[in-house]
């Protein structure tokens, strides 16, 4: 089964990640040709390297990725849902030097603190470090929630 992960979706174009085929040119040069068979599908554009395959459509996106379903072989579509209210929640950990991973909102976290102290030395103690120490909280609260 190939799976098709939507990473992006807005009315008239879907994004989607094909993972395990990334740098496969002849996969995704026979996927862009059975793309553009189905119906209400406008354009596609593939891009083997990154595993990327956009598809511009018109009509109801539901009813596309029915039809995708249905003429390609084996495909499984789903979607990654990420927090919408703050792009950091969901975020992949970066991969350090050391081989260690480092979630963004610890990264985060430790460079609010950072202002925070910044801020105390500069005598601003009274909102701007607070608030800084306080967001800072939360980005730690956030990185050891699971899936961050």
């Amino acid at each position: 089964m190939t799976t098709f992960t939507i990473v992006h979706q807005m009315p008239g174009r879907i994004r989607m990640r094909v993972a395990a085929k990334r740098h496969d040119a002849d996969y995704f040069s026979r996927l862009s040709e059975r793309l553009d068979k189905i119906a209400g599908i406008r354009a596609s554009q593939v891009t083997p390297a990154t595993g990327s395959v956009v598809v511009h459509y018109e009509g109801d996106a539901d009813l596309l990725l029915e039809r995708m379903r249905e003429q390609i072989p084996r495909l499984v579509i789903e979607n990654y849902h990420r927090d919408k209210s703050n792009p950091l929640v969901g975020a992949r950990p970066f991969r350090i030097v050391s081989g260690r991973q480092l979630s963004p909102m610890f990264m985060l976290g430790t460079a609010l603190a950072a202002v925070g102290v910044i801020q105390t030395f500069r005598g601003k103690v009274a909102v701007p470090s607070i608030t800084a120490f306080w967001y800072a909280l939360d980005a730690f609260r956030q990185s050891g929630k699971r899936g961050n």
